[in-house]
């Protein structure tokens, strides 16, 4: 009984598969077998002196002419590249058909609907007509048209209806949107990372992304600031008030630049990806491969990995310790040298007297005289600030003292961050080596160096923990310090 069932179910099947494809055989054959193709040459626009045009594709755009500049009747803030829009349509009023098409049943197997963009050109006199884009076959090298209302439709050749599948809005000229100038800071923020603020003063410096001051190193951030200086709008979409399709109301990244241009970007198309500028509801296109470039900076690649960069000048002592022993690098300052330009007087005296004594002249004397007189009516003091040296009391001289300080600071130089600095802000950890700058303002800087592993330090700065040094370097700082004091 089952396998009747089985059978019977099979046969039904069957049966209504190819009543389907028969029925679906006799539509094509009424729709596709009595259709007459026929060569058909001639313009496809009948008109001259275009003033107005409607493109209507999900929604209607129109433009019209205003003396000789096309405009966009609804967004006039929008600006056209005046030359491309002509050109467009010098290419469309020149367009031929290639072929007619007669006895249509259903224009919707040629791609012809409600939903068909739709060009309507207008002339001086509101004489109009309009075409309805259909299928393209461009293996075929066929595009299929509907001109007005009438009962046929027309083929184009592909290659030569291409005019039609553009969009006026890519026309717009899009060069005024972004003028950025001269960079002053870059604020990248990323929703799935902490935002990352640029800032230029005399040099480009990261803030608030590390607790630790951080230097930007120059060579490294000049392929990201080049980029945004050469950042272009590369096209316009259309102007929305939703923005949710695009990705924008909530943006993967928003860049803004000088505290005053924010650039929002969205979801990507191809090889673009869509923005939007100082919250507007304008929608543009700029290229993923900037996209690209914010999306994979990474501050840590970009900081100076030397975190201290003092100038012996403002320095008292740089404390150092570990367990084989405490090094104290002291700038002394030696007080001035006071020098009375009296003595320079008397030089100046004495050689004045030997011009004298070959006689340059009775006009010469008196002006050496009047000279001296001058000179020695003024006193004043030069003074000439000097600064001692010393490392556990061994003199220093001034590069040997620049030499110890630049050691020290690059042996404290950052190799990685930390997985897990939070947790290891939290562990109480013991230094097994220290480093204390103190600057003349009394400002210091305080270097915990905490074990970690056999080739790393965990760098504490003021009480923070971010980041790991290299234990070699640090060992071989104080291994260099014992053995200049055992000299």
């Amino acid at each position: 009984m089952e396998k009747k069932q089985k059978v019977l179910l099979i046969v039904g099947t069957i049966i209504v598969v190819g009543l389907i494809a028969y029925f679906g055989y006799q539509k094509y054959v009424e729709e596709f077998v009595n259709v007459k193709i026929e060569e058909h040459v001639q313009p496809l626009y009948q008109l001259d002196d275009i003033v107005r045009v409607e493109y209507k594709a999900n929604e209607l755009m129109t433009l019209e002419k205003q003396g000789e500049v096309w405009v966009n009747s609804d967004q006039p803030d929008l600006k056209y590249n005046q030359d491309m829009v002509n050109q467009w349509l010098t290419s469309l009023t020149h367009l031929e058909t290639k072929e007619v098409v007669k006895n249509i049943q259903d224009e919707q197997a040629y791609g012809i609907s409600d939903g068909s963009v739709m060009i309507t050109l207008y002339d001086a006199m509101n004489h109009h007509q309009t075409i309805q884009l259909g299928n393209i076959v461009k293996a075929e090298d066929r595009v299929y048209i509907k001109c007005n209302d009438e009962d046929k439709l027309y083929v184009l050749s592909y290659e030569a209806a291409k005019p039609t599948f553009v969009h006026p809005n890519e026309f717009v000229d899009c060069s005024h949107v972004l003028k950025i100038g001269t960079l002053e800071s870059i604020k990248i923020e990323n929703q799935n990372d902490k935002a990352i603020t640029l800032v230029k003063n005399n040099q480009w410096q990261l803030k608030d992304y590390y607790a630790i001051p951080g230097v930007v190193d120059e060579k490294v951030i000049e392929p990201l600031t080049n980029a945004i200086l050469e950042m272009q709008i590369s096209g316009y979409v259309g102007t929305y008030e939703d923005l949710a399709s695009y990705g924008l109301v909530q943006p993967n990244l928003v860049l803004t630049l000088n505290g005053k241009t924010k650039i929002a970007f969205g979801n990507q198309r191809g090889n673009k990806v869509y923005v939007t500028v100082n919250d507007g509801q304008d929608v543009y296109t700029m290229e993923k491969a900037f996209y690209n470039q914010l999306m994979t900076f990474r501050p840590f690649n970009a900081i100076d990995k030397q975190v201290v960069h003092i100038n012996s000048a403002s320095l008292i002592q740089v404390t150092l310790v570990n367990p084989q022993g405490i090094y104290e690098l002291k700038f002394n300052e030696v007080e001035p040298e006071a020098m009375s330009s009296q003595e320079n007087v008397t030089e100046l005296v004495e050689d004045q007297t030997t011009l004298k004594e070959n006689e340059l002249g009775e006009a010469i004397t008196k002006e050496v005289e009047a000279q001296e007189t001058t000179a020695q009516g003024t006193v004043t003091k030069e003074t000439k600030e000097t600064i001692n040296v010393t490392l556990n009391e061994k003199a220093l001289t001034e590069d040997e003292a620049q030499e110890w300080l630049d050691q020290i600071e690059s042996s404290i130089y950052i190799e990685a961050p930390l997985q897990n600095p939070s947790i290891e802000q939290k562990e109480e950890r013991k230094a097994e080596a220290t480093i204390q700058f103190v600057l003349k303002d009394q400002y210091t800087i305080d270097i915990e160096l905490i074990p970690y592993d056999i080739n790393y330090y965990i760098l504490r700065y003021n009480g923070i923990t971010e980041f790991a040094v290299n234990k070699d370097k640090v060992t071989k700082l104080f291994n260099d310090l014992t053995e200049f004091v055992k000299k």
